[in-house]
């Protein structure tokens, strides 16, 4: 329980520091152009905290928008600000965000990346669903009807999707199995040891010494899950394992002295240059962006997550290893830096758009049409908020 309350309070400081590095970036540039701001706005919402000192600060309830209130500088109003100092201003936020992807690349690199298990054999099955047709060993061969490439594939689809259930195909022995698998998989059906997501179990010298686990309750497949589950219904596991060359045979009443002497954390990492890391990540985000035309993609409009669901999994990422949170902290931010220079209201980028437009004839379209397209992203926002609370109530 206190681990739980530590990652969400994790989760939400490192929002909210995504947005205050964010909005600061625009104050301190209006700052040293000697440009008034009237307020700074963490989140969207009610005021949870309020701050005023030179400047009024607001942490409103939900980390997910932020903006600096700037009299001089608005959007569909006249403004007698500079075309040059809009521009500096409105960038500022999205460097400010490059800023922290690059330190966050730099601190990755020498802590590394634990990576996901590149195993599609299932180590771990909950016991709260026992109607689900998967068993430790079974072989998984398409997700959604696409052949997984590794674990963290099956995250993904799970990550990306609006319904509760995946399609999931099984192979035991020559048989294959369809299963309806909720999303929640990560807790559901993990790989076998030693890929279990973001870890990867080591024996250690002592006091096992000598001594390798062949199979845990009959089964070759397991992983700690095998271990921690048992421990929660305080039963004995059978093990079979080899000490010396002699195979033994064992009932082990397992509790958590006896899992941190057999097993720890050790999750496979890589270590990367930070421009890799940063170059890797920007890639794969702008492949995401031509998947949203696409029908059958989880970024299709039908299949798209909010804000409550990229919450959800950035507390599993933190809960698991603080690394991988990390990691997607720095994705979601680069995911700002990208989106926020889109020449589209209220995105830093359409102020930058405005200020090129202005001695045009086209200004005055341009804002008639983000009138509506300010329109279509709250709904657009509305429908994905939607489908998150449909999706956690099924579940």
């Amino acid at each position: 329980m206190i681990q739980m309350f530590v990652s969400i309070l994790i989760v939400a400081l490192s929002l909210y520091v995504t947005l205050l590095v964010h909005e600061w970036a625009h104050y301190l540039v209006a700052k040293k152009l000697g440009i008034p701001t009237k307020s700074l706005n963490l989140g969207l919402g009610p005021i949870l905290l309020s701050h005023k000192g030179k400047m009024l600060i607001n942490v409103r309830l939900m980390p997910i928008g932020g903006y600096l209130e700037i009299p001089d500088m608005t959007f569909f109003t006249s403004t007698g600000l500079s075309r040059r100092k809009r521009c500096f201003i409105a960038l500022a936020g999205p460097m400010g965000n490059l800023v922290l992807c690059l330190y966050l690349a730099v601190t990755l690199s020498f802590v590394g990346i634990p990576v996901y298990s590149s195993s599609l054999t299932v180590g771990y099955v909950s016991a709260n669903y026992p109607d689900l047709n998967i068993r430790p060993g079974d072989e998984v061969v398409l997700v959604e009807g696409e052949k997984p490439k590794n674990w963290n594939y099956i995250l993904g689809q799970a990550f990306g999707t609006s319904k509760t259930n995946i399609t999931m195909v099984v192979q035991r022995g020559k048989q294959l199995i369809t299963n309806e698998v909720p999303i929640i998989l990560p807790n559901l059906v993990t790989p076998r040891l030693p890929l279990s997501p973001a870890q990867k179990l080591v024996c250690k010298p002592a006091p096992m010494v000598n001594q390798r686990i062949l199979t845990v309750d009959g089964n070759a497949c397991f992983n700690g899950d095998t271990f921690g589950a048992a421990m929660r219904s305080n039963r004995l596991v059978a093990v079979v394992y080899l000490e010396d060359h002699h195979q033994q045979t064992a009932g082990w009443k397992v509790n958590e002295p006896l899992m941190y002497s057999l097993w720890e954390y050790d999750p496979p990492v890589i270590y990367a240059n930070p421009l890799m890391i940063l170059g890797g990540t920007a890639w794969q985000l702008c492949k995401s962006l031509g998947e949203i035309i696409v029908p059958k993609t989880n970024l299709h409009l039908q299949n798209m997550s909010g804000p409550l669901t990229t919450m959800l999994y950035l507390h599993r990422f933190f809960d698991e290893d603080i690394r991988l949170g990390l990691f997607l902290l720095l994705a979601l931010n680069l995911n700002l830096v990208l989106f926020n220079l889109l020449p589209i209201y209220p995105m830093d980028g359409s102020h930058v758009m405005l200020a090129m437009l202005e001695k045009s004839r086209y200004v005055k379209l341009f804002k008639t049409l983000m009138y509506f397209v300010t329109w279509a992203i709250l709904f657009l926002l509305l429908w994905m908020i939607g489908l998150d609370v449909v999706k956690f109530s099924v579940l």
